[in-house]
């Protein structure tokens, strides 16, 4: 989670969270990507190796390094 005044907001999804003293937060979960790499099967085709990466987004900039 990202404080809402040191940093801008993030790219993709995200969503503000408001705390119980009432300061902000964006909240942003990792992303899951698939890895795919062919291969030669054995019946002389293309088949393909695929495996899930959890995958973190990119962090979003601090407001007083801009």
């Amino acid at each position: 989670m990202y404080h809402v005044d040191q940093y801008t907001a993030p790219s993709g999804e995200y969503t503000k969270i408001v705390s119980a003293d009432g300061t902000q937060w964006y909240k942003q979960y990792a992303q899951d990507a698939v890895e795919r790499k062919p291969y030669m099967a054995p019946d002389d085709t293309v088949a393909y190796h695929e495996r899930i990466i959890k995958k973190l987004p990119d962090p979003p900039k601090r407001k007083d390094r801009i």
